[in-house]
C-alpha cells in the first residue's frame, strides 16, 4: 500500500510517494473512474494513465483527468485519513451523488479536483528508476531543509482539507445551522466608483508614514479616469477614497507616539474617513492576515491595501490600477508582483498549456489552467524558485500587499474553515507569508493569476506626491527610483523586512529570500500546482514584446499614461467599463 499521507494539523512531513510501491494507487483510481463511468458521468482525458506501464520511465507532461462532480456522502473519513482513503470513499459512495454542485461549492471543489489530479499522476512521473527533474534545485532544497527551521504544509493537503470543509458545510446546512457560505466576486465591478483603503500597523514607532499618507490620501479627490467624477456626474464632489481603515495588530498602545495620537484624533472626527479597527478587540491574535478579516466590514467592494512602510505610488498610477481591477474584479490587481521560476518539466508543461504561444498567459482563455507540481521528496519532485530580483509585468504568480486591489468577498474565503491549516502555517512560519498565501488562495478560487499595473510612470508624466510642506515632508514615494536593484534597497530603517532579502547574515545567517522561497514551495506543494502567470499591462498594444513564443515583456518598463490601454479611449479593455 502507498505510504499514508497524513492530514493532521501542524507542519507534518510531505507524502512520500516516489517509490515503485505507489503503483498500488492504480486499483483505487480505476475503481473510482469505472464506478463513475457506470453512472454515465462524462470524463475527458488528455491522456490515459497506466501506472503499471510507467515503471522506469520519465514523463514530460501530466495526465489531466477532468474529475466529475463529487458525490455528497453522508460523512467523510476522519481527520487522520489519507488521500487514498478519501479516493476510496468517493468511489464507494459515488452512487449517492445528487447530480450537481451548488454554486458556493464549485470553487472549493475545483481545488480538490486539481489537487487530486496531481496526486494521482505524480507517481508515474517520478518513479523509483527516474532521475530528479532538476538536481540543482533539489540539492538546494535539501540544503535549505538542513539549515532552517520553518513551518511546512503537507503535500497535496488541500484535497483532504478543502473536501472535508465542504462536506461539513453541507452537513450544517442540512441540519439548518448557519455555516460559512461565501460568494465569489463578479468578473467585473464597473459600477463601483470608490474604494476602501486599508493599512496594517502594529508598532507605534512605525506609524509616521501611515499618518502622513492618511492625511494625503484622504484628499486625493476624484478619479479622472471615471466620467462619473466629471462635472455634472453623480460623484462630482466625492472622494475616490471612500474610507480609510487602520487595522491595528497586537497589544501595543497606539497612543504612545505622537503620530499614533494624531491618527486617533483623526478617527474621532465626524468628517474624516479614517477609522481604526483594533484586532485584539475582535479577539484576533497579532496576525498579518487580520487585514483580510471579514469583521472589518469595509464599506466598498474594492479594497486597496498598504503595509505600514509602503511604498506609496503616484496617485494616477494607483487609480489606473483601480480601473484595471474594475475590469477584472475576481482577481488581485497589484503593482509589486513576483514570479516563480519553474523547473524544466514544469516549464514544458506550461508551454504546452499555452499552446506554444497561441494562448497568452493570464488572459481569460487560461482561466482554470494551472501547472501541476509534484512536491519534492527524497531527491525527486518539483521545486520552484522565488524570483525576488525584479517585479514582474508578465508571468507574475503573486503580488505584494502595498498597492494591491482585492474584492471584499475574498475576506470570507480567506478566513473560511477550509483554509485553517494555511492560516496556522502563516502564523508559524518565520516569514509570516500572508502575501503569497493570499495570492495563492485567490488564484486557486478564481482560476487565474493576479494582474499587474505599472507603478513607475515615464518621466514626462510621472508626478511625485512628495510635496515640500510640513504635512508630507519625509514621506518616501518610489516613483523614479529603481527600487528593484539591490543597491537601492533600504538598509533596515524603513524597510527592514525587504532589506533581509539582500542580507545573508540576518535571520540566522540565512537569506530572508530563501526562507520566502521555502514558504512558497510549501504552498504550491499543498495544492499540487501553481497558476500560469499574469498578463502584462501592455497586452494588445505596440509595447508588447514577444520572444520564443511564450516569453513576453513590456517595453518601456515605465510607461506614460497615454500608453496604458484600459484608461485611454480606444485602448484594449477600456470599453469593458463604459459607465457615464
Amino acid at each position: 500500500m502507498i505510504s499514508s499521507f497524513n492530514t493532521r494539523s501542524g507542519g507534518g512531513g510531505r507524502c512520500s510517494f516516489f517509490t515503485r510501491s505507489t503503483l498500488s494507487l492504480q486499483p483505487i483510481v480505476t475503481i473510482f473512474l469505472l464506478t463513475m463511468a457506470g453512472l454515465n458521468v462524462l470524463f475527458q482525458f488528455r491522456a490515459i494513465s497506466r501506472f503499471s506501464e510507467h515503471a522506469g520511465q520519465k514523463k514530460d507532461s501530466f495526465v489531466i483527468v477532468d474529475l466529475p462532480s463529487f458525490p455528497q456522502p453522508p460523512d467523510v473519513p476522519g481527520a487522520d485519513a489519507s488521500l487514498d482513503e478519501i479516493l476510496q470513499h468517493l468511489a464507494e459512495n459515488s452512487s449517492e451523488t445528487d447530480g450537481g454542485e451548488e454554486e458556493w461549492e464549485r470553487p472549493f471543489l475545483d481545488i480538490v479536483r486539481r489537487t487530486l489530479n496531481s496526486y494521482a499522476t505524480c507517481p508515474s512521473l517520478y518513479d523509483s528508476d527516474s532521475l530528479p527533474s532538476e538536481p540543482t534545485r533539489n540539492n538546494k532544497r535539501e540544503t535549505h531543509l538542513e539549515r532552517m527551521s520553518a513551518a511546512d504544509l503537507p503535500g497535496f493537503g488541500a484535497a483532504a482539507d478543502v473536501w472535508r470543509a465542504v462536506v461539513e458545510e453541507r452537513e450544517r446546512q442540512k441540519n439548518g445551522r448557519e455555516g460559512e457560505r461565501c460568494s465569489m466576486p463578479p468578473s467585473t465591478t464597473c459600477e463601483v466608483a470608490q474604494f476602501s483603503l486599508i493599512f496594517l500597523g502594529y508598532r507605534p514607532d512605525r506609524v509616521k508614514a501611515i499618518e502622513k499618507e492618511v492625511k494625503n490620501m484622504a484628499n486625493w479627490g476624484g478619479n479622472e479616469y471615471d466620467p462619473r467624477f466629471e462635472p455634472g456626474g453623480p460623484y462630482e464632489n466625492e472622494q475616490v477614497v471612500v474610507e480609510i481603515v487602520l487595522v491595528w495588530n497586537g497589544d501595543a498602545d497606539l497612543s504612545s507616539s505622537a503620530e499614533g495620537r494624531s491618527l486617533i484624533q483623526m478617527s474621532e472626527m465626524d468628517d474624516h474617513p479614517l477609522r481604526i479597527f483594533y484586532a485584539r478587540d475582535a479577539g484576533l491574535p497579532n496576525d498579518l492576515l487580520n487585514r483580510y478579516h471579514p469583521s472589518i466590514r469595509p464599506r466598498s467592494e474594492a479594497l486597496l491595501y498598504y503595509d505600514d512602510d509602503g511604498p506609496f505610488w503616484d496617485r494616477r498610477a494607483v487609480l489606473a490600477g483601480f480601473e484595471l481591477w474594475k475590469r477584472n474584479s475576481d482577481v488581485q490587481a497589484g503593482a509589486m508582483a513576483r514570479n516563480f521560476r519553474l523547473g524544466p518539466r514544469m516549464d514544458r508543461e506550461r508551454t504546452t498549456i499555452l499552446q506554444e504561444g497561441r494562448i497568452v498567459q493570464g488572459t481569460p482563455e487560461t482561466r482554470g489552467s494551472f501547472v501541476p507540481l509534484c512536491p519534492y521528496d527524497g531527491g525527486r519532485g518539483d521545486y520552484v524558485e522565488y524570483n525576488y530580483f525584479t517585479f514582474a509585468q508578465y508571468d507574475a504568480n503573486m503580488v505584494l500587499p502595498s498597492g494591491t486591489f482585492l474584492h471584499r468577498n475574498y475576506m470570507c474565503y480567506l478566513w473560511h474553515p477550509a483554509f485553517q491549516k494555511i492560516r496556522e502555517f502563516v502564523l508559524a512560519h518565520d516569514t509570516k507569508p500572508d502575501d503569497m498565501t493570499v495570492s495563492t488562495i485567490v488564484g486557486q478560487l478564481s482560476g487565474r493569476a493576479p494582474l499587474t499595473y505599472p507603478f513607475k510612470l515615464g518621466k514626462n508624466q510621472s508626478r511625485r506626491l512628495m510635496e515640500k510642506n510640513e504635512e508630507t515632508k519625509g514621506v518616501r514615494h518610489y516613483i523614479a527610483k529603481d527600487w528593484d536593484s539591490s543597491q537601492n534597497h533600504d538598509n533596515g530603517q524603513d524597510h527592514p523586512r525587504r532589506s533581509l532579502l539582500w542580507n545573508e547574515h540576518e535571520a540566522g545567517h540565512l537569506f530572508w529570500g530563501r526562507l520566502r522561497e521555502e514558504a512558497i514551495n510549501s504552498l504550491v506543494s499543498y495544492f499540487g500546482n501553481t497558476n500560469i502567470g499574469s498578463t502584462g499591462w501592455c497586452y494588445k498594444t505596440e509595447y508588447d514584446v514577444v520572444k520564443k513564443k511564450v516569453m513576453r515583456s513590456c517595453n518601456p518598463e515605465k510607461p506614460t499614461l497615454n500608453m496604458i490601454p484600459w484608461i485611454n479611449d480606444g485602448g484594449f479593455g477600456r470599453d469593458i467599463c463604459s459607465l457615464n
